[in-house]
């Protein structure tokens, strides 16, 4: 039989500045868990995908657009992986649609079970 453990993320928005922005109520994201249910040794992703209006865009600065976690015993959480973004004036930015994610690995001595985790997730957005 396989032992599975089903992790519910429970995330907390950091929004700074979005009442200066014009349409930064416009962006929107999605949060993922791949996979949904995980087995005890294994690997899994947070995935977290983003989409801008048109006009917007975000710096990969990971102060001001991240996946943060809390500390979990029994969960090793890595740091969170950018896309290769566009490349201008020496800053690396994200138009459109795209998506941060940050790896974990669950301990094979985690109970099987499900397991509640707080996360954040963060981004700062700017005009064209």
């Amino acid at each position: 039989m396989k032992r599975f453990i089903l992790i519910v993320l429970c995330f907390m928005v950091m929004l700074p500045l979005v009442a200066q922005m014009p349409d930064a109520d416009k962006v929107s994201y999605e949060v993922r868990l791949n996979p949904e249910r995980i087995s005890p040794g294994l690997e899994g992703i947070i995935e977290v995908t983003f989409t801008l209006p048109s006009h917007l865009h975000a710096n990969k600065q990971e102060d001001y657009l991240f996946i943060e976690t809390e500390p979990f015993e029994g969960i090793e959480f890595f740091p969170t992986t950018y896309p290769k973004g566009k490349l201008h004036d020496g800053i690396v930015s994200y138009y459109g649609t795209f998506t941060l994610e940050k790896r974990f690995r669950v301990s094979a001595d985690l109970a099987p079970g499900e397991i509640s985790m707080k996360s954040f997730v963060g981004w700062q957005v700017c005009i064209e």
